[in-house]
């Protein structure tokens, strides 16, 4: 989920849901505990703080509005709805908002205005097409845009075309994730441009730094028994001519490759756990810096005795613009 405010109203909010993009099983029995029995797709809830007495309320009549963020010609993509991206960003008019996502593959991004949601998205198609088939895995990782509003970036988990294993081992197949650059035209809400940054991994979390000049990635890895063997975090230097070749590994260890989250400190913080368990946040103190330099510093903030897993929640990236 993602809270977007009503530009010029202070006392009504936007909440965007992304459902988990699973079909049911024949026998209609959960997938997991956050299985409904359903895939509901994106939709938005209006939260007005006028109501229930000034603490705040639903909007009785604005509660889980549907978007359309697929084909509608499509069966299976009637099925699926969506994907788990989501992200969001100021408009080039630095007063009205995108809220961005994405699925198989086409981008759709719809603007937030003193009227509120347009419905109608901005729908840019791309080179790639995360299918369908497998798409419990594929729907994951994380959007995130730039905090200039520039540039986005796409975590794709895998890009499998079939749920099915691999036929000599009985294992999920791995190692088929991408991640993806792309440019946003924060005036049309246009994507364009896509540039492959990474393929054949298992990639999760992706962050930009404050002034918009370094991506870093986080990337799952597996052993030959499809046990988790840990996981690595990338930075890329988006000023560089060639930006896929400025990959440098900052960080390896048995942590799986969680979330991460820029801050308004302009800190970046990574979740992360082992075996299920984690009661910290690692942390790059200084994205800016190249390489090494960026200070990342492991299992940094104690959380007194709660405890962090993979994801860790999104906000408006315009918010913390680095000025």
């Amino acid at each position: 989920a993602i809270i977007v405010p009503n530009p010029t109203n202070p006392s009504i909010y936007y909440i965007f849901t992304v459902d988990q993009p699973h079909p049911n099983n024949a026998d209609d029995t959960k997938i997991n505990d956050f299985d409904d029995g359903s895939i509901d797709g994106m939709n938005y809830t209006e939260v007005n703080m006028n109501l229930n007495g000034g603490r705040g309320a639903v909007n009785a009549s604005k509660k889980n509005v549907h978007l359309i963020t697929y084909n509608q010609n499509h069966s299976n993509e009637i099925a699926f709805k969506c994907s788990e991206k989501i992200t969001a960003v100021q408009h080039a008019d630095g007063n009205s908002f995108w809220v961005i996502t994405n699925f198989t593959n086409r981008f759709y991004a719809f603007r937030i205005d003193s009227n509120g949601v347009n419905s109608k998205p901005v729908i840019s198609s791309t080179p790639t097409d995360i299918q369908t088939g497998g798409y419990l895995e594929n729907a994951q990782g994380y959007l995130k845009s730039s905090p200039n509003g520039k540039k986005l970036a796409i975590a794709h988990l895998s890009s499998r075309t079939t749920n099915e294993t691999n036929p000599k081992t009985g294992l999920l197949v791995r190692n088929t994730g991408k991640v993806l650059l792309y440019d946003f035209d924060n005036t049309t809400g246009k994507v364009i441009n896509e540039n492959l940054l990474m393929s054949g991994d298992n990639p999760y979390g992706v962050e930009f730094s404050s002034k918009s000049k370094k991506l870093y990635i986080t990337v799952n890895h597996f052993d030959s028994s499809g046990n988790s063997a840990g996981s690595s975090l990338y930075q890329y230097d988006l000023t560089a001519d060639n930006i896929p070749n400025s990959k440098v590994l900052i960080v390896k260890n048995d942590y799986s490759a969680g979330a991460l989250q820029l801050a308004i400190d302009d800190k970046i913080y990574r979740a992360g756990y082992q075996s299920r368990n984690s009661n910290y946040l690692s942390v790059i103190n200084k994205p800016e810096k190249k390489g090494t330099a960026c200070d990342f510093e492991f299992n940094k903030i104690y959380l007194g005795g709660n405890k962090a897993t993979l994801g860790l929640p999104p906000f408006i990236q315009s918010l913390f613009l680095f000025n």
